[in-house]
């Protein structure tokens, strides 16, 4: 792993936001505080993909390359806000792969404000990850994946 960014209102790369936080608060640290919302800010405590894809592509498509794995950790609910699933495909064509681990139960994608159906076709890998189980077997696969590209070469 080389970089990891993490996004609720403004993506970043997690240890430029880290380092400005104190260790205890993490959560603020993504977060941001409730009483510091920005003027027009209705609610900072929703997810909106589709920024967050489009902040990303701008901001850090200089680390994709042919080699990259982007793994994306969210429920992909869109709280009804347009999900821009297009700009993922772009991130895709810079990356080798694209992974999605998503926490809800299949049952759930598609469902209401889940628009983790119209980002699938830019998916590689889509798999529920919403406990330790699936959390550790996912990152055994992964393990394996590259564990075998490093023996083919």
């Amino acid at each position: 792993v080389s970089d990891i960014f993490a996004r609720h209102e403004t993506m970043a790369a997690i240890d430029q936001v880290m380092d400005s936080y104190q260790l205890q608060y993490p959560r603020s640290a993504v977060y941001g505080d409730e009483k510091d919302k920005q003027p027009g800010d209705k609610d900072p405590e929703i997810s909106d993909y589709g920024t967050a894809l489009a902040q990303f592509l701008d901001k850090f498509s200089d680390v994709l390359d042919h080699r990259t794995t982007l793994i994306i950790l969210g429920d992909g609910r869109s709280n009804f806000l347009a999900p821009k699933a297009d700009i993922l495909g772009k991130i895709r064509e810079k990356c080798r792969r694209v992974v999605w681990l998503n926490p809800e139960p299949e049952a759930l994608w598609g469902d209401g404000d889940s628009e983790i159906l119209a980002y699938r076709p830019h998916i590689q890998e889509l798999r529920p990850c919403g406990n330790l189980s699936e959390l550790a077997a996912f990152v055994s696969d992964l393990f394996s994946i590259l564990l075998y590209s490093d023996v083919q070469k």
